[in-house]
């Protein structure tokens, strides 16, 4: 009987999330306590970043050209799509993670020295250096997908889990929450605290009968549920149905695939105003392979942001790749050599990045001086818009 509730709950679910709505444009202003954020990707030693202290400096406190520090970024997402060549999420190309990679996924934020770790202590050490944080760090943590039809995934209290039932991948989902949690409070982090999970999969089309029930359970434990889907991701026009509390859309991709057009930013920006989203602003290692496309159009982004007060209007996700911030920051990169010219053009990029950030805590906390505005690069304007977006009413477009 249990069972046949579920599934009539599911249908009820899915009809409901399909159906015409109007968005709940609020639902973001009103939930979201991080104003700058950025993605940490970290489930592999030979792929990701080692994320010791060393690789945390230049995302817990930016050095400016003139040598002023200030503490940079807010939130950290902990993010991870593969790890021993299995993926965590939905993908034809790429064989599913099963238990085995949850478990591994989950002890890695605690090794000693690197991750959640490293965080807790570059965040002190750079306390005794310019003084505390306006703010209390936050983190985000990723869930991994169950994908549909998946058979090997693993047990949960004797019973061999299968996701071709829906009850399975719930309970599935529960144990990642919960294992994640139980090794979590064991540890006690002075410098930052668990804001939320994440949803890792970047559209519906495998999950939308299982996200409201999941995120309705992170709810019941205290947390909020964020998601990141890219552009045109099914599901993302109507995010506010899935229960998430914060949704962040990814700005079309301009900044990291040449065969865009600007007018995917422009698209992204007014999908976002019209459904009550932030923006997850995106680039990556292609500032190194082709700095003289990359760089002008990451510019060219920052310029219309500027132009728009987007900066003082929308909530704010940062994609950098993995090591992106951390290279320009030591001026080296593996796999990559930098021209004096090109490295001071991306230090420049990232300052002007930085002063936004900046700013933008400054004026949710009020604990530092207001920062003049980055100069822009020159673009022409595409129009502006004042309101603040920390007032619930500047979401009602």
């Amino acid at each position: 009987m249990k069972k046949v509730y579920l599934f009539g709950a599911l249908l009820i679910c899915a009809f409901t999330i399909n159906a015409q709505h109007t968005p709940d444009v609020n639902r973001f202003a009103t939930n979201n306590r991080i104003t700058d954020m950025v993605g940490i990707f970290y489930g592999s030693d030979y792929l990701r970043p080692k994320w010791d202290e060393d690789t945390w400096t230049p995302f817990v406190v930016h050095t400016f050209q003139n040598g002023e520090k200030k503490w940079f970024f807010q939130g950290f997402s902990f993010n991870e799509l593969r790890m021993d060549k299995k993926s965590f999420i939905h993908t034809s190309k790429t064989e599913p993670a099963t238990q085995k990679e949850w478990k591994k996924l989950i002890d890695l934020m605690f090794v000693e020295g690197r991750r959640f770790d490293a965080l807790d202590k570059t965040i002190e050490k750079y306390r005794r250096v310019i003084g505390d944080p306006p703010f209390r760090h936050k983190i985000i943590v990723s869930i991994p997908c169950p994908v549909k039809g998946q058979s090997n995934w693993g047990t949960i209290n004797g019973r061999r889990m299968n996701f071709n039932r829906d009850e399975d991948r719930i309970t599935a989902v529960k144990w990642f929450i919960n294992e994640f949690l139980s090794t979590y409070n064991k540890h006690h982090y002075s410098n930052f605290d668990l804001e939320g999970f994440a949803w890792t999969e970047e559209d519906m089309e495998q999950t939308t009968g299982l996200v409201v029930i999941v995120s309705n359970y992170i709810h019941q434990l205290g947390y909020r549920h964020y998601w990141k889907p890219y552009l045109k991701a099914k599901g993302s026009s109507y995010w506010d149905e899935y229960n998430f509390d914060c949704c962040y859309l990814q700005a079309g991709g301009y900044c990291i695939n040449a065969k865009y057009g600007f007018e995917r930013v422009e698209q992204a920006l007014a999908k976002a105003k019209r459904r009550g989203m932030g923006i997850v602003f995106e680039f990556d290692s292609h500032i190194f392979s082709d700095p003289d496309t990359f760089i002008p159009r990451i510019n060219e982004s920052i310029d219309y942001f500027e132009q728009n007060n987007i900066y003082d209007n929308v909530p704010m996700s940062y994609y950098a790749g993995g090591t992106i911030i951390h290279s320009i920051f030591k001026g080296k990169e593996k796999d990559y050599s930098f021209s004096p010219s090109h490295l001071l053009k991306m230090r420049l990029m990232l300052d002007r990045i930085a002063s936004h950030v900046v700013a933008r805590y400054s004026k949710a906390y009020g604990t530092y001086p207001p920062q003049q505005q980055a100069p822009s690069s020159g673009q022409s304007s595409h129009g502006t818009n004042n309101d603040d977006w920390r007032n619930p009413d500047y979401w009602h477009f």
